[in-house]
């Protein structure tokens, strides 16, 4: 693989903690704890809008309706909705008390899913611009949430060292996970929304069916706690993170641990995996950003920032890397499988 950064970009006066590339626009949207969102214009390395409303940092947005419309969740409590096209704030959603940590968009773009410091989990309408119900249940705070495909449930990791599962018609507590030792970082789905993963303080990763709640497997081998996951597109791995500053790539079909990737020497903030499934990536607070071959496991490049990376996003065919610092700066790489 060869790689080349053509562009760095500063758009944020804070860390960015957010990056998603907009194909249909030829832009990135980027979330900052300056307390702004950011559209950019990679190409041809233009800021071309900001949207001001937020009191506080920007954890995280969703985007949906063509890609014409965001939702941001904020460190003030609200989230936000915002016309992409016009720059303009649509609305201004509130309700939680305390820090708003993720926002998700279902499906059919109708309703938007929240989760807080607050300990609670809010569905709100995407046409009306309301709360519809308030979910509780975790007994500490939520600071992930994954939708199924269907849209008519909800998964939440919690810092309570549980994994819930909500309806999302009634809103009731259809399930509950129990296993984990610490606090759950992150989750998500796979199999057909027939098994939920999640990544824990405990440093272990597990394995739930997801109707019976039995605890299908347990994937020991880090040696801190598991930060985060991710799953290439067919689904037949799994990446996880951890303060051990490894990753490790696993097999879903048999959980058999398939490689250990090594090289940095901090915390590892974010991973992704290339849409085509032939490399990762991990951006680190050693200031590196690194590419790994999923097949061999070894790192095809290294790039060091003059700030620690924070957050990435990979372009539907795989060739273009985005990456978002701790200083708010964008950096965009080329990359070419040879």
């Amino acid at each position: 693989m060869t790689q080349q950064e053509f562009k760095t970009i500063t758009v944020h006066q804070d860390r960015i903690e957010k990056v998603q590339i907009i194909p249909t626009k030829n832009m990135v949207i980027s979330a900052s704890a300056d307390g702004t969102l950011q559209l950019t214009d990679i190409e041809n390395r233009i800021a071309k809008k900001q949207f001001n409303g937020h009191q506080s940092g920007v954890w995280d947005f969703a985007l949906w309706g063509n890609n014409n419309h965001a939702i941001s969740a904020s460190f003030d409590h609200s989230l936000r909705i915002w016309d992409l096209n016009s720059g303009g704030q649509t609305a201004k959603l509130e309700g939680h008390d305390d820090e708003v940590y993720s926002v998700k968009v279902t499906k059919d773009h109708r309703q938007a899913v929240s989760c807080s410091a607050d300990t609670t989990i809010r569905i709100w309408d995407l046409v009306n611009y309301s709360e519809i119900k308030t979910l509780w249940g975790n007994e500490n705070d939520s600071k992930n949430i994954v939708l199924t495909n269907d849209g008519q449930s909800i998964l939440s990791g919690c810092w309570d060292h549980r994994v819930r599962l909500w309806d999302v018609t009634t809103g009731q507590l259809k399930k509950v996970y129990k296993g984990h030792k610490g606090p759950v970082h992150q989750i998500l789905l796979f199999n057909n929304d027939r098994v939920v993963a999640s990544a824990s303080s405990d440093e272990s990763v597990k394995f739930w069916d997801i109707e019976s709640g039995e605890e299908l497997q347990t994937l020991s081998g880090h040696q801190g706690q598991v930060f985060t996951l991710t799953s290439d597109p067919s689904q037949s791995v799994i990446v996880s993170s951890s303060e051990d500053m490894t990753l490790k790539v696993w097999s879903i079909k048999n959980a058999q641990l398939l490689q250990t990737l090594e090289g940095h020497t901090n915390l590892i903030q974010h991973v992704a995996i290339a849409p085509n499934g032939q490399y990762i990536v991990s951006a680190s607070k050693d200031h590196t950003l690194r590419v790994w071959d999923i097949q061999t496991g070894e790192c095809a490049f290294v790039s060091t920032l003059s700030s620690p990376p924070r957050c990435c996003d990979i372009s539907r065919d795989s060739g273009t890397l985005v990456v978002g610092d701790e200083l708010g700066q964008l950096h965009v790489y080329l990359l070419q499988t040879i």
